[in-house]
């Protein structure tokens, strides 16, 4: 029961943000910044309870500990761009922080992704396997492709920053198509609790998916009132706090009810 609570959690936290933001039109934007600050602390404090239930140099405790460090460094490029909002200098500074949060990301999210291999799992349904693989490459290159198209022309147009926001998107198609080998983790952990962290962060992955679909069609629309704004900031919410639930579920199903 208390991890089915982990897949609620999430949703329950976006339904207050999205109750506070009708409630006070006054305070929308403030809102939409303290809730996603919110998301990443918990994502943080779930990576690092993660990494903490397993021993020093174990294989998953790096995993965790580079998903829990990609999020102290997103979180350092927030307080830069808070900080100094209009420093030339701190644009670079908060490119570097982005950059090297997004690697994290995806570092760690592959070696999460590659647990049934390293385990010694048996691969069930070499050939579904491989189709899933193929299908989530696929849907990775439609969600990312245009973003990562107009990156690398403004890139050639001499916009060096516009490195930033590519390494972004190539980070984001990266991770997307690891949902073909998170999934086949959770379908070959299934019938024990081990099989919920990789179920959630399957879950925050997918929507991560939407956030960036969605991103792209209110952008190609040029929708960008504040409807489409508490859409995407809620998606963003969403997919972040799943973090926080993958990372507490991973903690219980090692440490059991103490660490509870």
């Amino acid at each position: 029961m208390r991890y089915r609570a982990l897949v609620g959690l999430p949703i329950a936290l976006v339904a207050c943000v999205l109750a506070a933001w009708g409630a006070a039109p006054d305070a929308r934007a403030s809102l939409l910044v303290t809730a996603v600050a919110l998301a990443k602390a918990l994502a943080l404090g779930g990576c690092v309870a993660a990494a903490l239930a397993f021993e020093p140099g174990d294989y998953l405790r790096r995993a965790w500990t580079l998903l829990a460090a990609s999020t102290v460094m997103l979180f350092a490029r927030d307080a830069v761009a808070f900080a100094l909002p209009h420093a030339g200098g701190a644009l670079w500074l908060q490119g570097l922080l982005a950059t090297a949060g997004n690697a994290s990301s995806v570092g760690g999210t592959s070696m999460l992704a590659r647990a049934w291999r390293v385990s010694g799992l048996e691969e069930r349904g070499e050939r579904a396997g491989s189709g899933m693989r193929v299908a989530a490459a696929v849907v990775a290159l439609l969600v990312t492709g245009a973003p990562i198209a107009s990156d690398v022309r403004a890139l050639a147009g001499g916009d060096a920053f516009a490195a930033v926001p590519l390494a972004s998107d190539l980070a984001d198609a990266f991770v997307l198509t690891l949902l073909a080998p998170l999934l086949q983790t959770t379908l070959a952990l299934r019938g024990g609790v081990l099989r919920w962290p990789w179920a959630l962060l399957t879950l925050g992955n997918l929507l991560w998916l939407v956030f960036d679909a969605t991103y792209g069609v209110l952008a190609l629309l040029h929708l960008t009132d504040a409807g489409g704004h508490m859409v995407t900031e809620g998606l963003r919410v969403l997919a972040t706090t799943y973090t926080f639930s993958a990372g507490l579920a991973q903690r219980w199903a090692v440490a059991g009810e103490e660490a509870a």
